[in-house]
């Protein structure tokens, strides 16, 4: 089951909040890894949503993919309590 919704607002602020009202369990977002220094003047959507997310967040480096990636196979080790 997908879906979509368009909200404005603040990127990471808006994920967070997204994920917390719809109980979500992981989020999967992409990053340009930029450099400490460039991240330091221009923020960074990805480490806001890491920081604040209610759950999981799975950080995919974006900058060295094509724009279309086909993905088979997902490894995702879970701890069972």
């Amino acid at each position: 089951f997908y879906s979509c919704q368009v909200v404005s607002g603040y990127v990471a602020d808006e994920i967070v909040s997204y994920a917390k009202q719809r109980k979500v369990e992981l989020i999967v977002i992409a990053t340009h890894g930029l450099s400490k220094i460039r991240r330091f003047f221009l923020g960074s959507t990805a480490e806001k949503v890491i920081r604040h997310a209610p759950c999981p967040v799975l950080v995919v480096r974006g900058g060295d993919l094509p724009t279309a990636v086909a993905i088979d196979r997902i490894s995702a080790p879970v701890m069972a309590s």
